[in-house]
């Protein structure tokens, strides 16, 4: 499913949005919400289904819906980027206490 795009600092892989909706949708989307549709077409059948491929396309349609979220990359200021990469832990390791399970 990834796409292969060849740079001079080396190979990337990559998922076009396309393969979820018509670009006319597409631009019709907040950015936040085509991010996510990226993350959950490169996780499509590990960690992510269609239906949530689906439910992000058609964003916002009806009702309320959990969307697995898999960050590979936090990019933040200096002064901001320690603390909440400190809250991100402490929130896996209290998910963890309290029986949760890690995906991805």
């Amino acid at each position: 499913m990834t796409e292969k795009l060849e740079t001079a600092g080396g190979t990337l892989g990559f998922v076009p949005l396309t393969r979820a909706a018509d670009e006319e949708t597409l631009r019709g989307l907040p950015y936040v919400i085509r991010i996510f549709l990226e993350n959950a077409l490169r996780k499509l059948g590990d960690g992510t289904e269609q239906e949530h491929v689906e439910a992000l396309a058609g964003w916002p349609g009806t009702g309320h819906r959990e969307i697995p979220f898999f960050p590979a990359r936090v990019v933040l200021q200096d002064f901001t980027g320690v603390p909440v990469v400190a809250d991100l832990a402490a929130m896996r390791a209290a998910v963890a206490r309290l029986g949760g399970t890690r995906h991805g």
